[in-house]
């Protein structure tokens, strides 16, 4: 999977991720951060995607 195909796959499910986030924390600055950390970290690992599921799963 390329960088360019991570980004939109989890730009589409970014906002199903925010919101089950923000009812975990309550707060809609934390849940925009860990949103944005988990892109970070997972956008780095995209060599080691095999690609057996999708990326919202």
């Amino acid at each position: 999977m390329t960088k360019e195909q991570f980004t939109k796959e989890f730009e589409q499910a970014r906002p199903q991720l925010k919101s089950y986030i923000l009812r975990i924390t309550a707060s809609v600055q934390d849940s925009e951060d860990i949103v944005q950390d988990t892109y970070l970290k997972a956008s780095t690992k995209l060599d080691s995607f095999r690609g057996d599921s999708s990326v919202k799963t």
